[in-house]
């Protein structure tokens, strides 16, 4: 009798320990009220004390969301935003209003997204949770409704109603809501905003599937999902700007500005290149990861660079001439901002020099390899290949994949020292070691020329 008392109090107590360490479930219910009004549920499958948002750079949802479930606040505690009951009892259901919420947030995804159709995209991160009574929670399911509105995501269209269960390393999607019909291959969807101007409408409902099918058929590997591209645009303001960026399975880029209604050859290219970088992203920063640290961003924002300017020449949408002229145009930019090792350019506010004097090292990269008739599209093919075991790439990876191909281990000492340690003079550095590659570079007063 007393074994079995036993046994019972320590398979109670095991249950109780095993209920403490599970995660919170969420579910998330995400209705469009009207334009620009939603009603978001969240459904706790527990009832808990505080609930934290993961994603507290900006700060908005206390000043910006109305609760209607009584005696629920948001308030900030740890400068973190989050769920608190305001009389100390537990709660298992949030519900609350909030409209559209465009503002530009600093180091963030933006929240919604505006087409001047009326179209919106929302970004789901935004609502996910991190934990609640010191133990982890974990948003198991959205359901998204919009009635007669098409509701997109990863690949797919639904009408009216959709759900989706994010996987475990959720890092948020954009969810587009609206009536625009996309653009669709084998290899894309895109919903380019109706106020697009002409000419850029025109130039990427044929960029755009070419753009998708010149990357898939030529690194050799599909996304996991059929990619998703949203751009929309603000005619309103003087200018040109833009501004983007990527998510697991789809690309948002956005324009503003009447300085986009008349196309010139420079406008063409940025609209070009600004899409294809965003777009390699998918391939070297989402299908195949890299190992990032605050030093070597340069890998994946110096190789979409590099996987850009390859794709518009491979499909004549750039000369070759033009081709070096980026390039020309990159390394004097790089020069411009760099008197340290590169990998120190977060630590001292100079991001660019990544995407700068990364795209001067794919050039480099080219060379050395092209002796072995091996393509940039080749090497990363290879980087991403031995990563897919591990789970990342990083530098180490890309040197010696580097010294591989050559046969010698001596071939990265120099681009390793550019990253690592850096050089007393870059301009002398560059310049004798792109000459000793048969780079053809010249000196032109304060810059350089490079030339086919």
């Amino acid at each position: 009798m007393l074994s079995r008392l036993i046994l019972t109090l320590i398979s109670i107590i095991s249950v109780s320990c095993a209920y403490a360490q599970n995660f919170v479930n969420v579910e998330v219910s995400i209705k469009k009220l009207y334009q620009k009004k939603w009603q978001v549920e969240y459904q706790f499958d527990r009832p808990i004390s505080e609930a934290y948002f993961s994603r507290n750079t900006n700060r908005f949802r206390e000043e910006n969301w109305k609760i209607i479930t009584p005696g629920i606040v948001i308030d900030e505690f740890d400068s973190q935003e989050r769920f608190v009951s305001s009389n100390g009892m537990f709660f298992d259901q949030v519900v609350i209003e909030l409209d559209s919420y465009y503002d530009s947030l600093v180091k963030e995804y933006n929240f919604f997204l505006a087409f001047t159709d009326g179209s919106e995209l929302m970004y789901t991160g935004h609502f996910e949770l991190y934990k609640a009574d010191s133990k982890k929670a974990q948003v198991k399911k959205y359901t998204f409704q919009s009635v007669g509105e098409t509701i997109s995501f990863e690949g797919q269209k639904y009408q009216g109603q959709a759900n989706w269960i994010p996987p475990k390393d959720n890092n948020g999607i954009y969810v587009y809501f609206g009536e625009i019909n996309p653009i669709e291959s084998e290899y894309m969807m895109a919903y380019l905003d109706p106020g697009l101007p002409n000419w850029l409408k025109k130039l990427y409902t044929k960029f755009i599937p070419e753009l998708f099918e010149g990357y898939t058929q030529t690194i050799g590997y599909k996304l996991r999902s059929k990619p998703l591209i949203y751009f929309n645009h603000d005619p309103s303001g003087s200018g040109q700007g833009s501004g983007g960026g990527v998510l697991s399975g789809s690309v948002q880029i956005s324009t503003f500005g009447q300085g986009w209604e008349v196309e010139t050859a420079d406008l063409r290219e940025r609209a070009l290149f600004v899409l294809a970088h965003e777009s390699a992203h998918l391939w070297n920063s989402v299908l195949f990861m890299s190992q990032d640290t605050k030093a070597s961003y340069w890998l994946h924002e110096g190789g979409a660079n590099t996987f850009a300017y390859r794709m518009l020449y491979k499909l004549n949408l750039i000369t070759e001439e033009r081709l070096y002229e980026n390039y020309t145009e990159q390394l004097n930019l790089c020069l411009r901002d760099l008197d340290f090792p590169l990998n120190e350019s977060a630590a001292r506010g100079k991001f660019k020099a990544y995407y700068r004097c990364g795209s001067t090292i794919g050039l480099i990269t080219e060379k050395i390899i092209e002796k072995y008739s091996l393509s940039i599209f080749d090497f990363w093919i290879r980087l991403f290949q031995e990563s897919i075991a591990k789970g990342y790439y990083n530098q180490k990876d890309y040197f010696r994949i580097l010294n591989d191909i050559a046969g010698d281990f001596r071939v990265s000492l120099k681009l390793k020292q550019l990253v690592d340690y850096g050089f007393k003079s870059y301009p002398d550095f560059f310049y004798q070691y792109m000459i000793s590659l048969g780079i053809n570079i010249t000196k032109a007063q304060d810059d350089f020329i490079i030339k086919p």
